[in-house]
């Protein structure tokens, strides 16, 4: 499908006789061009990307493989994803034995480290995107947190220990058909 990526500018000092249809056809072979080099060059961070998104995957497969013990495996996943990622925050939550409470079991940096000190947990099917999530078993996801609207997740949970949160989101980790 042609889709417009850009636009290349052409100006002139000159005021007559000014981009003849040569001129035109000329610099929209070369505006292709261009345009093909910039596909090209977005296919190949794309492929790069997709490239760091399956290796990770892999390691965190061999992580469950190798790592016997489930505190380890999880702090792994957790370090893996955000350091592969470049992601802010991420996290991993396990819902209580009356499936009442998600609780925090891994998660990264500073925040991570005093929300696990805090024994810190969301409600099951509260007013947080985690807790829909177990709740439904769904992947909920919020693309600019400050937005309501249709496409956008409005349940979420505001955490001071993470204020630079612009898009969140959670994604169940199943048991059969159940959110764990």
């Amino acid at each position: 499908a042609n889709k417009v990526v850009g636009v290349m500018a052409i100006e002139s000092y000159a005021t007559e006789n000014l981009f003849t249809p040569s001129d035109q056809e000329l610099l929209s072979t070369i505006a292709l061009q261009v345009a093909n080099a910039l596909e090209s060059d977005r296919l190949l961070d794309e492929v790069g990307q997709r490239a760091v998104q399956l290796q990770t995957a892999a390691e965190v497969a061999r992580a469950t493989s190798s790592i016997l013990d489930l505190q380890e495996l999880l702090e792994r996943s957790v370090e893996l994803i955000r350091d592969r990622f470049d992601y802010y925050y991420v996290g991993v939550f396990l819902a209580d034995a009356e499936r009442r409470w998600a609780v925090l079991r891994a998660g990264t940096g500073e925040a991570g480290r005093r929300m696990l000190a805090a024994k810190h947990r969301l409600e099951v099917g509260g007013a947080s995107m985690i807790g829909a999530c177990i709740r439904d078993a769904q992947a909920r996801i919020a693309l600019d947190v400050g937005i309501e609207g249709a496409g956008y997740s409005t349940v979420r949970f505001d955490n001071p220990l993470l204020p630079e949160t612009h898009s969140e989101m959670a994604v169940p980790l199943r048991r059969g058909d159940q959110a764990i």
